[in-house]
């Protein structure tokens, strides 16, 4: 489910919305849970198991955390808590890769292959996985008071408008909003423009642009002409639907009293990676304590471009 589909604006976005403004407060987390759970396995459902089993685990590490007074312990939990993380996001997205490379080599010197079965790259991945890792970081600094119960702190990890393609965020950015937000008229109502400014990116220009950018790169015989139009034609689609996408998820979270950090502020204009990384933050590099993770680098036809992290 995608925040442009049909299903999403006309069926679950209003549902949604009724449901969250008739509920009381003190419930609003457990909503925001049932209904991100509910978004996320309109995809598949069995992919729901993985998302509830890194919530649960980062959970406990948090608390251990934050419970013990001994600094090597609480580091023991905080590298036990990000290593089951990183484990989980390197099996799905490269355990294919890595039983393919063996294969190859197996191959050439005459041996058979093993036989496997594809693994499937659960959509999001990259993003609860970070944003649980923030967690456990943002309570290992203590930058942040752990979440008041493990309903809130699911909430975070799926709030559906940056579950499956961000904006990622630092926990402590958001930790006092799951205990207190402001709900007015005046909030709801930038975000509506901002979701529907983003709708308008992703809809009415990004994938206006995208035909022209297939023909352009599945050209057999492409002319000089047709080579840079291609370029920027790609370079614009690029753009708004990121761009497109941001907005929805900020206007979303708007709606219903989150604030988000301004998340894409011009990445064409940077004038070099670490100015990119501080005008695209969470996109380009996510930082965590002494380590950063580079995101996947999108090759089309010769074409280098930054994608977010999925």
């Amino acid at each position: 489910m995608v925040f442009s589909s049909q299903l999403f604006l006309f069926i679950f976005l209003p549902l949604f919305l009724a449901s969250y403004y008739l509920t009381p407060a003190r419930a609003k987390s457990l909503l925001i849970l049932i209904f991100s759970y509910c978004f996320y396995a309109w995809w598949k459902a069995e992919f729901l198991t993985l998302l509830v089993g890194i919530t649960v685990l980062s959970y406990a590490c948090a608390l251990a955390i934050d419970q013990s007074s001994d600094e090597r312990i609480r580091y023991r939990w905080l590298f036990l808590g990000v290593a089951f993380n990183l484990l989980a996001l390197a099996y799905f997205k490269y355990a294919n890769f890595g039983i393919e490379s063996f294969n190859f080599i197996m191959q050439s010197v005459g041996w058979n292959s093993v036989q496997y079965s594809k693994v499937i790259l659960p959509i999001g991945l990259s993003f609860y996985i970070f944003h649980a890792i923030s967690y456990l970081v943002d309570i290992y600094r203590k930058e942040a008071k752990p979440a008041r119960n493990l309903i809130d702190f699911a909430a975070f990890i799926a709030l559906f408008p940056h579950l499956v393609a961000g904006p990622v965020l630092r926990y402590h950015l958001l930790a006092e909003q799951f205990r207190h937000r402001i709900h007015s008229i005046e909030n709801f109502a930038r975000g509506c423009s901002l979701f529907m400014i983003g709708f308008c990116k992703k809809v009415l220009i990004a994938d206006a642009i995208s035909p022209l950018a297939d023909v352009a790169f599945n050209a057999n015989a492409p002319t000089l002409a047709d080579a840079w139009l291609g370029t920027a034609a790609y370079s614009l689609q690029l753009f708004f639907d990121f761009s497109g996408y941001t907005d929805m998820a900020i206007g979303l979270a708007l709606m219903i009293g989150f604030v988000f950090p301004e998340n894409f502020n011009a990445p064409y204009l940077a004038s070099s990676i670490t100015d990119l990384t501080r005008i695209q933050p969470g996109r380009a590099i996510i930082q965590v304590p002494h380590l950063r993770f580079a995101p996947p680098i999108h090759w089309r036809c010769g074409l280098v471009s930054v994608l977010p992290v999925h």
